[in-house]
């Protein structure tokens, strides 16, 4: 998942709209908008503020962000994936339980 689709969804799981995190965040609703669609990318600060508000490491951000490297045979890099996928259901999970 990239890392504004998850940003987009952690924020939905919190029943937050866009002016909410963008206020927690201390940057514009357009720049979170941009983010969330891929058409920014945040800066490593704007990364641990989103981590910080949403109570995760900014490695699991990260983490769930990278692409699947290019020296996985088929078989890992669907396993790789298939991890990617169960953190992000994790930490969706936990979110929308805190909120």
């Amino acid at each position: 998942m990239k890392l504004g689709r998850l940003i987009k969804s952690l924020r939905i799981s919190f029943g937050w709209q866009q002016k909410d995190l963008a206020e927690k965040l201390d940057i514009s609703t357009n720049y979170l908008c941009q983010i969330e669609t891929g058409k920014k990318v945040p800066s490593a600060d704007i990364v641990e503020r989103v981590a910080g508000q949403f109570n995760i490491s900014k490695d699991a951000l990260n983490f769930l962000s990278t692409d699947i490297p290019g020296e996985l045979d088929p078989e890992n890099a669907i396993n790789y994936r298939k991890l990617q996928e169960n953190v992000a259901s994790l930490l969706l999970f936990q979110s929308g339980k805190a909120a």
